[in-house]
């Protein structure tokens, strides 16, 4: 009997094994190929980003050239999410913005250019403006940046003030295509001075067909986050396909 609950332990021990050694690495070509997502340069990636709770999913298409990153979210749970190919949760790429020309270029033009990453999801949540807005009651301190266009707040969660500094478009015209609002924020400092840091990254929000996009940028193209929207929403119409 003892020998037989040995083997069974064996057993159980190389089957668990096998499973994670079938498991891919998040991020590697393995894992975005159980997607159906092949960066080699040739072909043309096609995904549907949806959210486990949503009946919908929102059909994207990407030019053969353009790398892009996909997971699924929960796959890596006990027990894990399927992966299935030609969809994704979350789908990823980084863009190089042509200051120039206000508009959305491949990363091997970037020269000198300031990257822009780029995640979308399913819009299942929505913002609240009541919660995250400028009329928030916790906030601290608020002033406009007008060569900006921006709105700055500053706020605080009980005594505890925020590493972020939180932007709203002046320009109430500034706003996503579904009249939905846009925000923006910023590690750190922003332009007001919290602690003896540097202002770092920043980050965008806005929600438009179906889908909610985040945008990751450096803080010295804040000034440009208008222009960086717009192209932004440009390259989604471009991308998006209405089935």
């Amino acid at each position: 009997m003892r020998k037989i609950r040995m083997l069974a332990t064996v057993l159980l021990l190389v089957n668990i094994t096998s499973c994670k050694d079938h498991l891919p690495i998040e991020g590697t070509p393995e894992h975005y190929a159980l997607h159906g997502v092949v960066n080699d340069g040739k072909t043309i990636n096609e995904i549907r980003v949806f959210h486990p709770s949503a009946t919908t999913s929102v059909h994207l298409r990407f030019s053969a050239g353009d790398w892009i990153g996909v997971t699924t979210q929960g796959w890596n749970d006990h027990p894990p999410v399927k992966i299935r190919k030609g969809y994704a949760t979350l789908v990823f790429r980084d863009k190089a913005f042509d200051e120039k020309n206000g508009e959305l270029v491949d990363l091997e033009k970037r020269d000198d250019m300031g990257v822009v990453g780029i995640h979308y999801q399913s819009s299942v949540y929505k913002w609240t403006p009541g919660i995250y807005g400028p009329e928030s009651p916790t906030k601290l301190f608020e002033r406009d940046i007008k060569e900006w266009g921006l709105r700055e707040s500053l706020r605080k969660r009980g005594e505890r003030i925020e590493g972020r500094i939180r932007y709203f478009p002046i320009d109430k015209t500034f706003h996503a295509k579904n009249a939905e609002p846009i925000w923006m924020d910023c590690n750190v400092g922003g332009t007001i001075e919290t602690t003896g840091e540097s202002p770092a990254g920043c980050h965008g929000y806005f929600q438009q067909r179906g889908l909610s996009v985040e945008l990751y940028f450096d803080y010295r193209l804040m000034p440009r986050c208008r222009e960086i929207y717009v192209a932004v929403s440009k390259d989604l119409d471009n991308i998006l396909i209405e089935d």
